[in-house]
């Protein structure tokens, strides 16, 4: 109904994803001899998108009849895998099942063609060379997907195999292996991006089998120990694998959101790692802690990820020698990004301590509304039982000025990002953000659209909280003059 609800982030991403996978396919060298056949032959013409991949054929020597589809279907396909190691004749058998859903018109589509990066490791970490027939790049580890079943044999394979598998993020699929051992690619892994998501589907599981059971595997704990004390990782990529999932991808992967169990796991797997490994993340931080330093190198900027993430997981200790560390990053060090985690980590673990802080930070940046954004973000965010409360003071404080984007990003938009008090029980969540929304819908009809997407988890949420958010939803749409832009997204999420 609105043009502005269609300026998503995923036009962007698919576009240079699918041309991510074109790359991939041709290898640097042909993919270079068709981009120059591209500009010599279009140069200062329209283009069109059947242009660009004709001169991807000609130039890279490839066809891309069935890569088309890339372009013409929707929704993203499952790659289901499956592997059987043949010991007497040394082979892995693949089969790889396309999963194509339905359109939204629900219509059957057809299989796609990508690349699915490939890496098999021994079980001492040591890469095993691939070897398949009828796979023109077996040669780079990567294997050409084009049925809706497929079987591929993998020779010369002298013992069972860890599979590494999507590598560096070849295709932008969904890829489901049940046999896949996270443990080992999470320790051994040569691929930052696999390395990374085994990190993190480990943690899910573990996370998972927490809300259920209440105990905490051992077997994440190790793993993480592993990357911990592992020298020859970059520090950013580091600080990245040792990250726990975010609470709202873990909504994401439950059919009915358990908010309450989600942050009672979470809260459980923090305080084992620091029971386990916190001496450790201790002297770590110790090393990498620079307050003195401002540079913005790459090695300085991975410097602080890493540091601030473990400086997270000693604070939530709520031990006061940790609480003592933090206090002393938000005073000494001189880099914004420092003072923030410092500030973001205190208000959330040390509600003794943080007012001082906080007053200090106002006072010195009250007058810069940018850096007043991430005061008010701090304060969305936080776990506190009186947040809500403080978010509707906020409304009123001189920095605040509704008729700012970004201050309603920062105060309206981080509290919907709030899980636990969004979600509340109580449902006054809701009725705050249907409120806010209904107000600015009269000022920035945009901004107010871009709230409205906080409803989207209805459908996953038990039956109380479905039947407070449908109320305030409806609420949303009964206004007079409601935009287009605000009454689509609504819409469509009563009736999902």
């Amino acid at each position: 109904l609105e043009i502005n609800n269609f300026y998503t982030a995923t036009v962007y991403e698919k576009g240079a994803e699918v041309i991510r996978m074109i790359h991939t396919m041709l290898g640097q060298k042909r993919w270079r001899a068709a981009m120059d056949l591209y500009f010599e032959t279009f140069d200062a013409k329209a283009v069109r998108t059947e242009d660009f991949l004709w001169a991807m054929e000609e130039g890279g020597g490839i066809d891309l009849t069935q890569f088309r589809l890339w372009y013409s279907q929707e929704r993203t396909p499952m790659l289901h895998v499956t592997s059987h190691y043949d010991a007497a004749q040394h082979e892995l058998h693949l089969q790889l099942r396309q999963e194509i859903p339905n359109n939204t018109a629900h219509q059957k589509q057809k299989p796609y063609m990508y690349p699915l990066g490939i890496a098999l490791f021994d079980p001492r970490g040591e890469a095993i060379e691939i070897d398949a027939k009828d796979q023109p790049m077996c040669d780079r580890g990567i294997l050409l997907i084009q049925e809706q079943v497929q079987n591929i044999v993998l020779r010369h394979v002298t013992c069972e195999p860890k599979l590494s598998l999507n590598r560096n993020f070849t295709a932008p699929i969904k890829l489901h292996y049940p046999q896949s051992d996270y443990a080992f690619l999470m320790r051994y892994d040569t691929d930052g991006f696999n390395r990374y998501e085994a990190s993190q589907e480990f943690a899910k599981q573990t996370l998972f089998d927490a809300i259920k059971t209440d105990t905490i595997n051992l077997a994440y704990i190790e793993a993480f120990g592993v990357v911990l004390h592992d020298d020859t990782l970059d520090k950013m990529l580091k600080s990245q694998i040792l990250e726990l999932p975010s609470v709202s991808v873990l909504m994401q992967e439950q059919d009915i959101i358990d908010i309450e169990g989600i942050y009672r796991a979470l809260k459980a797997l923090k305080k084992a790692l620091f029971e386990h490994h916190g001496e450790s993340m201790v002297a770590l931080y110790d090393t990498l802690h620079e307050p003195d330093s401002a540079a913005i190198d790459s090695d300085a900027m991975s410097k602080r990820a890493l540091k601030n993430l473990l400086l997270s997981y000693l604070v939530a200790s709520q031990k006061s020698d940790m609480i003592a560390r933090c206090e002393l990053q938000y005073t000494k060090s001189v880099t914004m990004t420092d003072r923030i985690m410092a500030l973001d980590l205190l208000e959330n673990f040390a509600p003794d301590r943080a007012p001082f802080h906080l007053k200090d930070f106002y006072e010195k940046y009250r007058k810069d509304t940018l850096t007043m954004n991430k005061y008010f973000s701090i304060l969305s965010a936080a776990d506190r039982s009186d947040v809500l409360d403080r978010v509707q003071a906020l409304q009123h404080d001189p920095c605040f000025d509704i008729k700012i984007p970004n201050l309603v990003r920062s105060l309206y938009g981080v509290f919907a990002r709030n899980m636990r008090h969004f979600h509340d029980a109580n449902g006054y969540g809701y009725e705050f953000i249907a409120d806010r929304i209904i107000h600015l819908n009269g000022i920035n009809p945009m901004i107010a659209a871009g709230l409205a997407g906080a409803f989207k988890s209805y459908s996953k949420l038990d039956t109380e909280r479905k039947k407070m958010m449908y109320k305030s939803m409806q609420r949303i749409l009964s206004e007079k003059n409601l935009s287009k832009n605000v009454y689509e997204i609504i819409e469509k999420i009563c009736n999902d």
